[in-house]
């Protein structure tokens, strides 16, 4: 009983070997688990198909920049057609590009949507008749064609922060279907049963004006402060902004 309390020599060295296994546990847990990621991002990218990638991006809203007809065009990848991509961009407009005419897409760190200004003119509702809903001060966001629904927010797996505290986006992967299963030109035709006032790129030519009509393959449109007819055919469309 005099012992009592006491702690057996040797005991207090046998409690720090546990505390230094534990830690090196730890250490080679996190460094499997690292390895495992490594693994499955590298085994995704294998199997990775440019409609995949970008079905991915669209899932998470990731903010890209799309080089296409010789532009760029920066802001949220929100849905992927048939052939089509629809970006936000900052100014909350949307851009219908042709994945055919995408010469390259790079992600970016993900930055907030500039606010509509109040006042700005009514536009029309994209393809898939969903309403817009609503921001402050009456001024309407546009819907998505295909009625699809805005995707959430990035998340995930993130790779080390960027400075200011914004997450880098794993890269994406795998073999995708189009989430939209609507086409470019069936967008267009929807947009033009409204006159939507757009601007168009076509080859080295930007135009501004209402989208009157769609044909086979062929859009045309009242361009210019005028109304101008311009026949622009389908296959030589790098986007689409709406106004």
């Amino acid at each position: 009983m005099g012992n009592f309390g006491r702690v057996a020599p040797g005991v207090d060295d046998l409690l720090a070997s546990f505390a230094d296994w534990a830690a090196a546990e730890r250490v080679a847990r996190a460094a499997a688990e690292r390895s495992r990621a490594r693994s499955l991002g590298e085994q995704a990218a294998r199997s990775a198909t440019w409609t995949g990638i970008l079905v991915d991006l669209a899932e998470r809203a990731a903010q890209v920049q799309v080089t296409a007809g010789g532009s760029k065009i920066s802001g949220r990848l929100l849905c992927v057609g048939r052939d089509f991509l629809v970006v936000e961009q900052p100014s909350s407009r949307p851009c219908l590009v042709s994945v055919e005419a995408v010469d390259t897409l790079a992600p970016q760190p993900a930055l907030p949507l500039a606010p509509e200004t109040a006042g700005r003119p009514h536009r029309p509702a994209l393809p898939g008749g969903v309403s817009r809903p609503a921001l402050p001060g009456g001024v309407s966001r546009p819907a998505l064609p295909g009625g699809v629904s805005r995707p959430a927010p990035p998340g995930g797996v993130s790779r080390p922060a960027l400075p200011g505290g914004v997450s880098r986006p794993a890269p994406p992967g795998g073999s995708r279907r189009p989430a939209v299963d609507l086409s470019l030109l069936s967008a267009l035709d929807s947009l033009a049963a409204e006159r939507a006032p757009v601007a168009l790129r076509s080859g080295t030519t930007t135009l501004t004006g209402d989208l009157l009509a769609t044909g086979v393959d062929v859009l045309t449109i009242a361009a210019g402060p005028h109304g101008r007819l311009v026949h622009v055919p389908v296959a030589a469309l790098a986007w689409c902004e709406l106004r």
